[in-house]
């Protein structure tokens, strides 16, 4: 059997609160595929999806009265393959990686730090949760990213161990998007008449539509940040200031707050793609947002959000991401509904307009990618087409081995 196909462990799951499994199993290979084939391989030259197999399951009940009589009874389809953290389909089990390879997932939407949204500084790694977040109100912690592997330390006994490695190799990754967000608005009021009534404050809605909730604040003539601390439950200063950030001190004059703003966020955007190569794989991250658009996976930008990397990133090794549940795809939402349209984009409302089709969406690392590689996106979504057509089995012309390519998978 192909190595991107060796498993240690199998799971059978008929999940029916959850989406279609003929759309994960499908899913699963077309993300799998189409990365080898558009990104190429991994350091490992492993899966960088789940493979799954659908079955049909069948209940063996004993004839009541008997020994050796069974009624066996069908109860559904079932999909069956490795679980998401085996190690033998992701490459984790290679020795020569052993001390090195880090694997994490990002638990859900709505925890501060999952979307790059949070300062380092205020998180923690627990170990009984075998993760790292926020601090919250009572002491606890509100577990973001959970740690699948960290080299050869087990997650659970080892986490001063496996702290001191996140704050080597995932730390720079994760600041370079913190200290770079956009998510950012100049505001008159001054910190003492935010933290005034701090919970009102949150619930306004900039002039973008943006929720205040999801963005960070200046004071004009202060030009230091301002972050929501979930512990203390009002706003601090995070520790940079824009103008000795971004060595933009003499720019200013003349300018009004907005325009301030925008050119806060340009030369920020403008340092992420500076420096931003030094930990995360470029193809690699571009890839994951385009694939998630095409096939509207909406339930993947911080929830089922798996980075991973096998290398230091002191010898060239770069954060990537892996999949798992990719089943809110298409038309279906993450509760098994088809309740999205057939046409659907980044920014767009649910019907209700109660949230975002596209969840997790605000992530400071999806937004970034985004706002800074529009065109490199398009050429990555060319790619991917070509991709498509040249795996199809079917067809002729490019729109018929398009059609033939996903008639095959789904």
């Amino acid at each position: 059997m192909d190595k991107t196909y060796n498993k240690r462990r199998i799971t059978a799951k008929k999940n029916v609160a959850s989406s279609m499994h003929s759309h994960k199993m499908g899913a699963t290979r077309l993300y799998n595929d189409l990365h080898n084939a558009v990104v190429g391989f991994n350091d490992a030259n492993a899966r960088v999806a789940v493979f799954q197999y659908p079955v049909y399951g069948f209940l063996k009940t004993l004839v009541e009265g008997t020994t050796d009589q069974y009624v066996y009874t069908g109860i559904g389809l079932y999909t069956i393959g490795p679980d998401k953290g085996d190690k033998v389909t992701f490459g984790y089990d290679q020795s020569k990686f052993k001390n090195s390879v880090m694997h994490l997932e990002g638990t859900d939407h709505t925890p501060m730090s999952v979307g790059f949204d949070y300062p380092w500084a205020e998180t923690q790694y627990l170990g009984s949760k075998e993760a790292m977040g926020a601090i919250t109100k009572d002491g606890s912690i509100a577990a973001a990213w959970e740690v699948g592997a960290a080299g050869d330390y087990d997650p659970k006994d080892n986490p001063t161990e496996v702290k001191a490695m996140l704050d080597v190799e995932f730390k720079p990754a994760y600041e370079v998007v913190y200290n770079n967000s956009t998510c950012i608005l100049g505001v008159t009021e001054t910190l003492a008449e935010i933290n005034a009534d701090p919970v009102a404050w949150r619930k306004r809605v900039a002039e973008n539509g943006k929720s205040y909730s999801e963005l960070e604040f200046w004071t004009d003539g202060v030009y230091d940040l301002y972050y929501y601390n979930v512990q203390e439950e009002k706003f601090k200063p995070n520790g940079i200031n824009l103008l000795t950030q971004l060595n933009i001190q003499n720019e200013l004059t003349g300018l009004d707050i907005d325009t301030k703003n925008e050119l806060f966020k340009t030369r920020r955007r403008e340092n992420f793609i500076a420096n931003w190569e030094n930990y995360w794989d470029k193809d690699d991250a571009i890839f994951h947002d385009v694939i998630l658009e095409i096939i509207a996976a909406s339930d993947n930008f911080k929830k089922n959000n798996y980075p991973y990397k096998f290398k230091p990133l002191a010898e060239g090794g770069r954060w990537c991401r892996r999949q798992d549940d990719l089943d809110s795809i298409f038309d279906v939402n993450n509760q098994g509904f088809a309740a999205k349209l057939y046409s659907v984009l980044m920014g767009d409302k649910t019907a209700t307009g109660s949230g975002s089709v596209f969840r997790g969406e605000n992530s400071i690392f999806h937004t970034l990618v985004h706002e800074c590689f529009k065109e490199e996106k398009k050429q990555m979504a060319h790619r991917i087409f070509d991709a498509m057509a040249e795996l199809s089995p079917y067809g002729s012309s490019q729109i018929d081995r398009l059609v033939g390519y996903i008639q095959n998978l789904f």
